[in-house]
This record gives structure tokens, C-alpha cells and sequence, in this order.
């Protein structure tokens, strides 16, 4: 397992971009500097997971090539909200059930050519949602 402090840089790049196939970077980066990174196990292989903790808080990026090959379990929505990413309006979701488990989060999903993100936050306070906000870079 991959611990550091620094920014979601691949250490692994996907296959270089052939007619159909995903680009050879990551299009989603998440830098949070003083959170702990580990990679997370995918369940597929068009997935990658990165996991970020600070104290009690996580936050977990998921990123699909194409779209997942499973629809992950059920998802309970308390309520939506809008939020910014990159200056670009997103909707949060308030969860109570991910993945068919019971969760106190904040999930967000960022869509481009030929990808999808998945962005929970676990427990965070306001500071360090705001902190994943202002560490998410997207480059597709």
C-alpha cells in the first residue's frame, strides 16, 4: 500500500490513447497536502481508488474508465446541493447510504470523455470539504 502526504499523482498511467482507449493521464487530480494517501483496491479494471484521511475524515476518489461495471450497491440521497468545482457548478449530494452501507457523506461525480469520478467525503467538517473542493483539478 502507497502512503504519502503529497498530491493524487498517478503512479501508474493507464494505457497510452489508442482509438477507444482511455488517455494516458489521470483526468481528475486531488491534492490535499497533509492528508494521508493510500490507493484503495479496485473491484474492476477500469478503476482506480484513492483514499485520503485526516483524523476521522476520509475522502475517496474513485475513478472509472468508461462507466463502472457494476452499479455499486443502493445510494439513499438526503438532499442536494450545489457547489463549485473548478469554478464550474456541481451538485452534492448529502448520503445516507453508499454502496448499500450506512454513511454520513457528502458525494460528488465529475463526468468527461470517457471517464467518471466519484468523490465521497466521510465524516468531514466544512474545512476539509472545503479543502477537497479547492484540491480538485480536472484537466479532461
Amino acid at each position: 500500500m502507497l502512503v504519502a502526504t503529497a498530491c493524487a499523482t498517478v503512479t501508474e498511467s493507464p494505457p497510452a490513447a489508442v482509438e477507444g482507449s482511455p488517455p494516458a493521464t489521470e483526468p481528475v487530480v486531488l491534492d490535499l497536502p497533509g492528508w494521508a494517501q493510500a490507493e484503495g483496491t479496485p473491484s474492476a479494471d477500469n478503476e482506480r481508488v484513492l483514499v485520503f484521511s485526516d483524523g476521522e475524515a476520509t475522502v475517496e476518489l474513485i475513478r472509472w474508465w468508461g462507466m463502472p461495471e457494476t452499479d455499486g450497491g443502493p445510494m439513499e440521497v438526503s438532499g442536494v446541493l450545489t457547489t463549485y468545482i473548478e469554478g464550474e457548478p456541481t451538485e452534492m449530494l448529502l448520503v445516507k447510504v453508499l454502496d448499500g452501507e450506512p454513511v454520513n457523506a457528502t458525494v460528488l461525480f465529475l463526468r468527461g470523455g470517457g471517464w467518471l469520478v466519484r468523490v465521497a467525503c466521510h465524516h468531514c467538517n466544512l474545512t476539509q470539504f472545503h479543502a477537497m473542493q479547492m484540491g480538485l483539478s480536472v484537466s479532461d
